[in-house]
């Protein structure tokens, strides 16, 4: 799940950054709102499957549900 959780927040910081460079009027509060929405976008996203994996960890099936 780590490796899942960095190679999200990689794909969204390349996304991010190529954004900001696309739309360089963005004044510094408009860019840091696109920051914030990519984050949460990113954490919303992998919060389930991380919840999901967590729970079936303690359960003792956590491997079923990384395959």
């Amino acid at each position: 799940m780590d490796k899942l959780q960095y190679d999200v927040a990689a794909v969204g910081e390349r996304e991010l950054e190529r954004t900001l460079e696309q739309n360089p009027r963005l004044n510094g509060r408009e860019a840091q709102q696109v920051r914030r929405l990519v984050h949460s976008l990113i954490n919303k996203l992998l919060h389930q499957p991380s919840t999901a994996l967590k729970q079936l960890t303690e359960e003792g099936n956590g491997r079923l549900y990384t395959e």
